[in-house]
Formats: structure tokens, C-alpha cells, sequence
């Protein structure tokens, strides 16, 4: 009877130990950050740091530049028609004979101006600040001096340039040299993007 068991029992199959591959080395070069400014490698044969590619920084300088060259466009628009009601002012101080055509002398504060926002030009566009500066006086003293509430408006409307023109007279203070210099030699956005800037 134990021949007969043994006879009737499975084969036990012994476990065989399987050896893993062999790992072969290879030498690659992994990106590291190792300081906010460059970018190095992981190979003690390459000492020499790669300088960073900043994507933000290149996307700030876009955006400053379409920002810029907005508000330039709209001043330069705004100028245009200062110049053009400021020789229509001196045609019919003119023709009626009045001394209306003093105001001819800010002529040339308006196309300051002009030229200002087509070179981008930060003095010039100071002196067509100053021009709305003693324009947005003159509208206030006359809203008080004449209770005119057509006064007011062209108050309000000489302030709010004001503002707009002291925004871009102090973008172009606060950027580099570079993007200026970009900008004068003709740079515009993508696809003439325009962007309206409300102040």
C-alpha cells in the first residue's frame, strides 16, 4: 500500500532561481535647477552652466510692450485732435477778429505730444502733459466761473486723458532701455492685437 502512494503522488518540482539581467551603464545628461538662474548638468565633464530660458520674463516684456505701444497709439490719436481744434481755434479767433488764437501757443506742447507717443519719447510726452494739466485748470476755473455743466464734462474728459497720458509717461520710466529701443525701431503685436486701456 505505500508503493501504491508513492506511485500516485504528483511530482514536486523544485524552484529554480533566475538570475536578474545584467544592468548595463548608460551615461545620460539630467537637468537640474540649481539656482533660480541657470540651468545645469549632471556631468562632472560639462562645468559650464547653460543660462536659463524665462519664459515669465519674456512674457512681462510682451505684455509691457503691447501695453506701451496701446497707450502710445491712443495719445497720438488724442494729440491729433488737441493739434486739429487748436488750429481750428486760431481760424476762427481769426476770422472773428478776437484774441482767441493765444491758445495757438500750446501747438506746440500738443504735437510734443505726437511725437512723444510715435517715438516714445518720455520728455516729450511730459510736455503734453503739462498742456492737459493747464487745460484740465482752465475747464475747472470755468465750471466755477460760469455754473456750465458742458464745462464739467470737458473737465472730467481733460483729467481722464491727463491720467492716461501720466501712465504711459511712467511705463516708459520704469522699463528697459531694450524694449524702448525695440519699440522704436517698429516692433507691434501679434496679428495688430489692440487692447484698450479704460485708465
Amino acid at each position: 500500500m505505500s508503493e501504491n502512494n508513492t506511485e500516485s503522488s504528483p511530482p514536486v518540482a523544485t524552484p529554480s532561481v533566475a538570475s536578474p539581467p545584467e544592468a548595463i551603464p548608460v551615461e545620460t545628461n539630467k537637468l537640474t535647477i540649481q539656482n533660480p538662474d541657470n540651468i545645469g548638468y549632471i556631468n562632472r565633464d560639462f562645468n559650464e552652466n547653460v543660462p536659463a530660458i524665462n519664459r515669465f520674463e519674456t512674457i512681462i516684456d510682451n505684455q509691457l510692450k503691447i501695453e506701451i505701444y496701446n497707450r502710445a497709439r491712443m495719445v497720438k490719436i488724442i494729440s491729433i485732435i488737441d493739434m486739429f481744434f487748436i488750429v481750428l481755434q486760431l481760424a476762427i479767433s481769426i476770422a472773428l477778429n478776437n484774441m482767441n488764437w493765444i491758445v495757438f501757443l500750446f501747438f506746440p506742447l500738443c504735437y510734443a505730444g505726437y511725437y512723444g507717443a510715435k517715438n516714445y519719447n518720455h520728455n516729450c510726452i511730459i510736455g503734453y502733459c503739462c498742456y492737459l494739466f493747464i487745460m484740465s485748470i482752465l475747464y475747472l476755473t470755468m465750471v466755477f466761473a460760469y455754473a456750465n455743466f458742458f464745462y464739467l464734462i470737458i473737465f472730467i474728459l481733460e483729467a481722464y486723458i491727463l491720467i492716461f497720458t501720466l501712465r504711459l509717461s511712467k511705463l516708459l520710466t520704469q522699463v528697459d532701455h531694450d524694449i524702448i529701443e525695440s519699440l522704436q525701431n517698429g516692433w507691434s503685436p501679434d496679428q495688430g492685437l489692440v487692447v484698450l486701456y479704460y485708465y
